[in-house]
């Protein structure tokens, strides 16, 4: 089993597999990109996504290839399980950092300007910051607030479920873990700077805005969302039906 990141191997696995006649099983964990998951044609025997919107796109796109399965998206089932809605107060806005956007359309400047924004708009903040980003990240621009209630978060010493806990607000750009936010309950926005990209986390629209201050005018309530695991197999039953022959 392996991922389909930018170290990509997919290839040699299944020259690998065809030699050794073992079965591959490749994990997409997103949404972005599908046409660019798998090197030059090397499709392995299943593909695994864990929510309806992933599930129909490889449909889509690998039908022919591979076997798609939606399995349960047991990392989501881990923050909920650290969540404590109950005992934690929600009075925080949390910002998710991400690392990926640097150097890509301005993107860079965008953010910060961003959590300026959030900073001058808002009273108590949580920026969390993503594992590949560092502690000092945002250093000089939270100095400029230094009446302002912040708290920097690391992922390392504080789970994001416990964060979200947190959380009357969630605001980020395109991290994953703002459509997390999205499934346990938790009013989240995406801000994308007009023209410099498309949605690719799977928030309703009214929830994708271009600027800040739109957040103003959304109707947070009655929210219906899906339940990504309505439907899911298990990662055994995965397992389990490829180790019988199945093809």
């Amino acid at each position: 089993m392996y991922g389909t990141g930018w170290l990509n191997f997919s290839s040699t696995l299944s020259d690998n597999a065809k030699k050794y006649n073992f079965k591959t099983v490749s994990l997409i964990d997103h949404w972005t990109s599908y046409n660019q998951r798998f090197h030059n044609n090397a499709f392995p025997d299943a593909i695994l996504v864990m929510d309806d919107t992933a599930y129909k796109k490889a449909n889509k796109i690998f039908k022919s290839k591979s076997i798609i399965f939606k399995i349960k998206n047991y990392y989501l089932d881990a923050v909920k399980s650290a969540c404590d809605f109950e005992k934690k107060k929600r009075d925080h806005i949390v910002f998710l950092s991400e690392p990926h956007i640097v150097n890509k359309n301005n993107l860079k400047t965008f953010e910060y300007i961003l959590l300026e924004d959030i900073l001058k708009m808002f009273d108590k903040v949580i920026v969390r910051l993503h594992p590949k980003e560092s502690k000092n990240k945002y250093y000089d621009l939270i100095s400029k607030f230094p009446k302002a209630n912040i708290s920097i978060v690391d992922p390392y010493e504080e789970n994001l479920g416990s964060t979200l806990s947190k959380s009357k607000l969630s605001i980020g750009i395109q991290s994953t873990a703002l459509y997390l936010s999205y499934l346990l309950g938790i009013n989240t926005v995406s801000i994308l700077p007009k023209k410099c990209l498309t949605p690719n986390i799977p928030l309703p629209k009214k929830y994708i805005l271009k600027k800040l201050n739109h957040v103003k005018t959304l109707n947070f309530t009655n929210i219906e969302r899906l339940e990504p695991n309505t439907n899911a197999i298990s990662f055994y039953e995965c397992i389990n039906f490829l180790s019988r022959g199945n093809k």
